[in-house]
């Protein structure tokens, strides 16, 4: 049982006098009562608004939601009240306010958009419909997951109209977490987990810190409910303990800073901040972290804060490498502040130096300066700050919907989604000094893709600081990048695995499936035109029949070249077009015949069509009843559907006649395939049966870095002749040349009897 040092209480004795506070949500609803408390509130803070308009609304709201009722059994007018309370706050203007009364109206009531607009006007009927979600019976989607998506769609889309509806959609979000608790447990932690992974990281991009820390608390009281109660005993403790002490240090930076015009303050950071950098470093005592109490000194300008940084580190020693300059280099989210860490009484404690104007930023983003002109009053004038973080937003919602006709998977959407909207990042700058900013992971592809697409599509290597890297470096922030780019280089299918950014993912997914697709065509125009020549056609007789279109259009497809392309994929047969076109054909005897010689034969005679390697593995793959590898003579067959599979020529399947031969298509190995890729075969062992000898053969083996896969001494130990053994290994291996020396080390081992290679692997 923890003490507390001060009181000598004990926590299980706090916990029954703290019991209701700590395992209540961390952030309470706003008290509303009526829509008069939202007027107040707009004339307490000073925000110009249109009473009048205001109360239309609610009354409009109040009639259109009078027959449902919240799970809390509270009137449902109470939701869109509370939304409208958050939005004021906020300090959005009368059009934020109407909008956020009537945002449930649409969706839920048999209100319309129509109604809407001819009562409120255009703008309010863009953003209410920006933030209604599609309808539930939408015949067009048929997954909750593909509903789920469009909706993000939707509303990112409507954001980069009019960007009131996502600060809505966030209030929207906000005032719901706070009710939570009155949901299944079940979809609380849907609620959150989608909350933490989407709403939470969009205020945090959009500069809104409150937001972000409410929205991000209340997620962790859901998801780890236990944990976050046991953190907030600690802090209860901390702060109890140590009060006086950071008292002691606020009245010390006062009195260094007497000659400056600043406000200094002290503050707990967020309950899931905490929790995260405890679980980074593995630790579960809050005594062992030291940055989760920051003093916050806010003054004039920019020269000031950095006069304070200074003074604060002549009177006290700091933590080396702890000093952040964010004023140099922002945040994407433009926050700016000096971060130090100093010693104080040996402790440590982090200090945030920041100009009035930079801290209005950090906590309002966006939302700060608010530009939307107020019937009567002037357009204030926007700090450059807001309108270069609505620049950034608007970017970004516009390369992500860039997107969107990629993103066809709900999964491959949210977690891009996700991606992109990641909060850990790392800022980088290009050689002209501009900063670009990524999520952690990111590397040189990542950085050529965000400069230009073909800057990426032809990236031949990167420079970090002026010295040479691997495509594969992780970016670290303060990182000048270069790009080396060829016309000769191609994005490669590994990159996949090397990028982070939505962007360049699928910018290097369009150029792999459009070079796919060329390779298809050019296999499926192949496969068709020596398929007419059997019946003396040509495709300028397919072309020119007057059935051609309509077969085309039957099919799903426009062009002859799209023909070509779903023949190389194998979704369409060359018999089955010459089935259509000639229906008295008179199928060519050897066509029929599906005998090996003929195959063959045709294997000799054949055009080279496919290179195999591991570039071309999404027209390929390798057939697991043979097995191949590099070296091995191989053979193609145009699968349906699933591209062409790869076959040894000696496979028991292809000689016993178990595939068409017209499918059948010439392929050879790429001398330069990748030497480091490695090859299941399996070996079966006819052994004497004596101590010790898997043993020896696994040893040669391991001398030779012979990886071993699987190996089961007791095959076919039924009908063993006396004396004797067999074993089955499965080895890996780069081509046959060094299959036939590992075969040759093992029949050295003494009563190794024979090693055969089997079929499959």
């Amino acid at each position: 049982m923890v003490e507390d040092k001060t009181t000598n209480i004990s926590i299980s004795h706090i916990r029954i006098n703290l019991l209701r506070e700590f395992q209540a949500p961390p952030v309470a609803p706003p008290k509303v009562t009526g829509i008069e408390d939202v007027i107040d509130l707009l004339e307490k803070i000073g925000i110009p608004h249109d009473k009048k308009q205001i109360y239309r609304a609610y009354q409009f709201a109040k009639e259109k939601h009078k027959k449902q009722t919240r799970k809390d059994g509270t009137p449902y007018i109470t939701h869109p009240l509370n939304v409208s309370y958050i939005v004021a706050s906020m300090k959005l203007d009368t059009t934020s306010i109407v909008s956020a009364l009537l945002h449930d109206v649409v969706e839920d009531t048999e209100a319309t958009l129509d109604e809407i607009e001819r009562l409120f006007g255009s703008e309010v009927a863009l953003i209410v419909d920006g933030v209604s979600k599609i309808g539930r019976h939408s015949s067009k989607y048929t997954y909750k997951d593909a509903i789920q998506a469009e909706n993000f769609r939707k509303l990112l889309l409507s954001t980069a109209k009019d960007i009131r509806v996502i600060l809505i959609k966030l209030a929207d979000r906000l005032h719901n977490m706070t009710t939570l608790g009155w949901l299944p447990r079940e979809k609380q932690i849907r609620k959150a987990r989608e909350t933490l992974d989407i709403y939470a990281p969009i205020a945090h991009r959009l500069g809104i810190s409150h937001l972000w820390g409410d929205l991000s608390d209340l997620s962790f009281y859901f998801l780890k409910p236990e944990k976050c109660f046991d953190l907030r005993v600690q802090l209860y403790f901390y702060l109890r303990e140590r009060a006086e002490l950071l008292d002691e240090i606020l009245e010390a930076l006062n009195k260094l800073l007497a000659n400056y015009d600043v406000t200094i303050n002290y503050r707990v950071k967020r309950l899931w901040s905490i929790y995260k950098k405890m679980e980074q470093k593995k630790i579960s005592n809050i005594n062992n972290l030291y940055d989760y109490v920051a003093f916050r000194v806010l003054t004039n300008t920019k020269e000031e804060a950095y006069a304070i940084l200074g003074l604060v580190h002549g009177k006290w020693q700091h933590v080396p490498g702890t000093i952040k300059d964010y004023i140099g280099t922002p945040k994407e989210n433009l926050y700016q502040s000096l971060h130090t860490t100093i010693l104080y009484k040996g402790k440590p404690y982090e200090i945030q130096i920041r100009t009035y104007e930079m801290d209005k930023i950090a906590e309002e983003g966006i939302a700060a300066h608010w530009a939307y002109k107020e019937k009567g009053s002037k357009i204030k004038a926007i700090d450059k700050d807001v309108m270069k973080l609505r620049s950034r937003w608007n970017s970004w919602i516009s390369s992500f919907l860039d997107l969107k006709d990629e993103l066809t998977d709900p999964k491959e959407f949210f977690n891009l989604l996700k991606i992109d909207l990641y909060t850990d990042q790392v800022y980088v700058l290009s050689p002209k000094g501009e900063v670009f900013a990524f999520p952690v992971g990111a590397t040189p592809i990542d950085f050529a893709y965000r400069i230009h697409t073909e800057v990426g599509n032809h990236c031949s290597g990167a420079r970090v600081n002026n010295v040479l890297v691997p495509l594969n470096y992780k970016l670290k922030t303060g990182d000048t990048v270069e790009i080396l780019t060829s016309q000769k280089a191609s994005p490669k299918r590994h990159w996949l695995n090397l990028v982070v950014t939505s962007k360049a993912k699928s910018k290097i997914k369009q150029w792999l499936l459009r070079e796919e697709k060329e390779k298809a065509k050019a296999i499926g125009k192949h496969l068709l035109e020596k398929e007419l020549e059997n019946y003396n056609l040509s495709l300028e007789n397919i072309k020119s029949d007057e059935r051609f279109p309509e077969y085309l259009k039957s099919k799903g497809l426009s062009t002859l070249e799209d023909l070509f392309v779903h023949i190389g994929f194998g979704k369409i047969s060359t018999q089955s077009i010459i089935k259509h076109f000639h229906k008295e054909e008179k199928k060519l005897s050897k066509i029929l015949q599906k005998a090996w010689g003929i195959v063959e034969k045709s294997f000799k005679k054949s055009n080279q069509i496919i290179l195999v390697d591991e570039e071309t593995n999404f027209l390929t793959y390798f057939a697991k009843c043979c097995a191949p590898i590099p070296g091995d003579k191989i053979i193609g067959y145009i699968t349906r559907g699933r591209g062409i599979s790869i076959h040894r020529i000696e496979c028991k399947n292809i000689r016993n006649n178990l595939f068409p031969s017209e499918k059948f298509i010439k392929v050879y190995w790429n001398q330069e395939y990748n030497k480091k890729s490695l090859f299941p075969v399996k070996l079966h062992l006819e052994l004497i049966d004596k101590r010790g000898i898997i043993a020896s053969v696994t040893s040669i083996l391991d001398k030779h870095h012979i990886n071993i896969g699987k190996l089961n001494a007791d095959a076919m130990r039924k009908n063993v002749p006396p004396g004797r053994g067999y074993a089955e290994i499965v080895i890996f291996v780069k081509n046959t040349q060094q299959l036939t020396d590992v075969i040759k080390n093992i029949k050295k081992v003494k009563g190794v009897i024979k090693v055969k290679r089997l079929s499959g692997s």
